[in-house]
């Protein structure tokens, strides 16, 4: 057969062909018209050459060794680029929207928009799509990006298919090459399953009854690391500045990391000894404990942020990124001290959203490497994270005779049996004597 397969699903001819099937096709059919591929571990667009009879000239691709190829392979290369004398039509055909190309000059918008009604996927369209759904949805943003991580692996698993023409046997492949080849967890294989569900149900509206059954992988029973109590002052006793502080909301108010590091000045109340937690997991406010033993330090701390934010102030800058929409409702409010981060970065970045210079809150990164460290420094053989603390946090209370219900609350949980896994790690077996100590 004449012509060499595209990489991709459909190739653009210019707008000067006169039959539509010239247009739009799977293979190269004119020895005229000049190739370009980008190829994706460069990250660059060489030049393919004339294209006659199947046959691609290595010397136009002799640029780079990895490309003297007599074939284009799926594995390597994502996209074409087709130009055409006297029309200078540019058409890259990405459609996952890892990476956007603007249309060549000299080429109209409604020749662009021609070209890429011929296809009906346009670049970015499948990502930008399960944005919109996620938003509209209401998700949480790591659970955005986490789904868009998974559908890209998926996408990239099937050498760059587009999802719509894949079924229940490739998402099957692409389940089984993670227990088997990559060995994840149980919940890692049903987080990509999740995924995948809601791309072809919520995105594509695919009706999944035509997949089959899918079977969630078995999540193992497994119980939470607690800290003794003179562990965790071990802990707390080599912690120090912000990530101590930090460290010791986590195990006094039972917060969840990205609870305590997007707390804001308006959220702490110091009267009642209370901390408003909006959004949390779930999209769920809440109230908890501010310990009486951390009312000085933070006062202390809000003090030397402020002093930050005045900085920032005089420098023009001091904005901070605000929920929703409201930025539109007040125009003062990102540069109000109220909302400002209690736990902010130690520098300025720029909000990819608005593109102005802002001080976001600390990084969860931070505080993990923080926490690591010092339990090393502290001699504590457990494996030690920042939600280890919250888990002490609850144990300790029951051990010391909360009430469940309470405890819940406190946590912000929803259903009561999650909250009860507690209850299973506390030193029952203490008063039980071994029968090898008889």
């Amino acid at each position: 057969m004449a012509g060499i397969v595209s990489p991709v699903e459909q190739v653009f001819y210019g707008p000067g062909e006169s039959s539509v099937q010239n247009r739009a096709g799977t293979f190269i059919r004119s020895s005229v018209t000049v190739a370009k591929i980008y190829c994706k571990r460069s990250g660059r667009i060489y030049p393919v050459g004339h294209v006659s009879s199947g046959h691609i000239s290595p010397v136009h691709i002799s640029c780079t060794p990895h490309l003297i190829r007599t074939h284009i392979k799926p594995t390597t290369y994502r996209a074409i680029h087709i130009s055409r004398a006297p029309y200078i039509t540019r058409a890259i055909y990405h459609w996952t929207g890892i990476r956007s190309y603007a249309p060549a000059v000299g080429v109209s918008k409604g020749e662009r928009k021609s070209l890429m009604s011929t296809v009906g996927r346009r670049p970015g369209h499948l990502i930008e799509s399960v944005r919109t759904v996620c938003r509209r949805k209401n998700l949480a943003a790591s659970t955005e990006k986490t789904y868009i991580q998974w559908i890209i692996r998926f996408v990239r698993f099937h050498e760059l298919q587009h999802p719509a023409d894949l079924g229940g046997d490739e998402i099957r492949d692409f389940l089984t090459h993670l227990a088997i080849k990559r060995r994840v967890a149980a919940s890692t294989q049903n987080q990509a399953l999740n995924a995948l569900v809601f791309l072809y149900q919520r995105v594509l509206t695919r009706n999944l009854d035509e997949f089959g059954d899918f079977i969630k992988a078995r999540k193992p029973k497994r119980l939470p690391v607690v800290l003794s109590t003179d562990e965790v002052r071990r802990l707390l006793s080599v912690m120090t500045g912000q990530s101590g502080m930090v460290a010791r909301l986590l195990y006094g108010s039972g917060l969840r990391i990205h609870e305590a590091i997007t707390l804001r000045v308006k959220d702490l109340d110091f009267d009642y000894e209370l901390l408003h937690i909006h959004s949390a997991k779930g999209q769920k406010d809440r109230k908890t404990m501010l310990p009486e033993r951390l009312k000085t330090p933070v006062f202390h701390h809000l003090h030397d942020v402020r002093q930050i934010h005045n900085a920032d102030l005089n420098d023009g800058y001091g904005h901070v990124p605000l929920p929703y929409a409201f930025e539109r409702k007040s125009t003062t409010a990102s540069t109000d001290w109220r909302w400002q981060y209690v736990f902010p970065s130690s520098r300025r970045t720029t909000n990819y959203e608005t593109g102005e210079m802002t001080r976001f809150h600390v990084s969860p990164s931070t505080i993990h490497k923080a926490v690591k460290s010092a339990a090393n420094e502290a001699g504590i053989l457990k494996r030690v994270t920042c939600h280890t603390l919250r888990h002490s946090f609850a144990t300790h209370l029951l051990e010391s005779g909360s009430d469940i219900r309470t405890v819940q609350e406190l946590l912000g949980h929803s259903d009561l049996r999650t909250t009860m896994i507690y209850t299973h790690v506390l030193n029952k077996g203490l008063h039980v004597r071994s029968p090898l100590d008889r």
